[in-house]
């Protein structure tokens, strides 16, 4: 079990999590959803394995910056819309 602090507490980290908001944010860019659901899957997998391989209690916004990083090298709009929870539908 992988503990994060986000707001201050200790939760264990939810992969699903990183699923959700990247697959939303890929549908705020107007993705189709079978896309959406490919990058969703592909940037969980890597922030998965990111998380694995840190030691310690990690700060989410570590997490954050690291799907910003592998958002922005797969479309720059989608890590924008994601960095901003900026809404363009």
């Amino acid at each position: 079990m992988k503990l994060i602090v986000k707001r201050e507490k200790l939760e264990e980290f939810d992969e699903r999590k990183i699923y959700r908001s990247c697959y939303a944010v890929c549908l705020n860019a107007h993705y189709t959803k079978q896309n959406a659901k490919k990058v969703a899957t592909a940037v969980t997998k890597l922030v998965v394995k990111w998380v694995k391989k840190e030691k310690g209690v990690i700060n989410s916004k570590k997490i954050r910056a690291i799907m910003f990083k592998i958002l922005n090298k797969i479309d720059p709009e989608v890590a924008f819309l994601y960095e901003t929870h900026l809404d363009i539908s």
